[in-house]
């Protein structure tokens, strides 16, 4: 049996546990696989205790992996990296997949938004949060929107919520539930092709706490916007009057383009 180039998706995980942990062996046949790829190695201690470690190969293919892994969400980085830039020009405050636990329909989800993002000011009832869920791949919109539970744990965060999409990825607007807006950034700059629905929502202390502990266990300049951004208070127009608060940001940018 000829060894294969890289472990499958299965293999790499069982490879990344035996890196992490003391490396007892399970004795399955995954194992043997491995064993016999050369991609793990047996050792006996002065007991005759036997535990796996990673060969050179193992790690090398570890390695590969992770690399492409990397390459894979480059896209998906670069597209993420314009909406904060968006967010910025519009004088808003943003993150970047800061992980959350919210409550829906009596289950508690965890949900990681691409961008989410608030004004910049100290007026609770202003900050019109946003979320964007951005995609450069059309499997994975469709792997999400069979996802409503997720969908709805976004929307628990947000006033509006858009998937940005790269061009190309739609075949028709009738595709994303009614509930959601959507946007194409290319590179003509944001394109809106529906506007969101606007929900009624107020952020907890529950939601403050998360995001005050996040910054402070990972603090990463790259995920929020500079602190001396300057204070965004939209002019009237005609969500406000309507007691709406008007888009922001990159749908804001989106619809002036549109």
């Amino acid at each position: 049996m000829s060894t294969p180039t890289l472990p499958s998706r299965r293999a790499l995980r069982r490879l990344q546990t035996i890196y992490r942990s003391a490396g007892w062996p399970a004795q399955d046949d995954l194992e043997l696989e491995l064993l016999h790829a050369g991609w793990v190695q047996r050792h006996w201690d002065a007991a005759g205790r036997c535990t796996l470690h990673l060969s050179d190969s193992g790690i090398a293919a570890l390695l590969a992996a992770r690399e492409q892994r990397r390459a894979r969400l480059r896209p998906h980085r670069a597209l993420v990296e314009e909406l904060l830039a968006l967010e910025q020009a519009a004088g808003r405050r943003a993150y970047s997949e800061v992980p959350w636990r919210v409550l829906v329909a009596g289950r508690w989800l965890g949900v990681q938004p691409d961008v989410w993002s608030i004004r910049h000011c100290y007026e609770a009832s202003r900050l019109a949060p946003v979320v964007y869920e951005a995609k450069v791949r059309r499997a994975d919109l469709l792997a999400d929107l069979r996802r409503p539970e997720k969908r709805a744990g976004y929307q628990a965060l947000c006033e509006r919520f858009y998937y940005v999409l790269r061009p190309g990825l739609l075949h028709s607007l009738d595709e994303i539930p009614a509930d959601c807006g959507v946007m194409e950034l290319g590179a003509d700059g944001p394109r809106l092709l529906r506007e969101s629905p606007r929900r009624a929502i107020t952020l907890s202390d529950f939601h403050w706490l998360q995001l005050l502990l996040r910054q402070a266990d990972d603090p990463d300049p790259a995920t929020t916007l500079p602190a001396q951004a300057p204070l965004a208070v939209a002019a009237s127009g005609p969500h406000e009057a309507a007691g709406e608060s008007p888009p922001s940001g990159a749908a804001a940018a989106a619809a002036g383009g549109a």
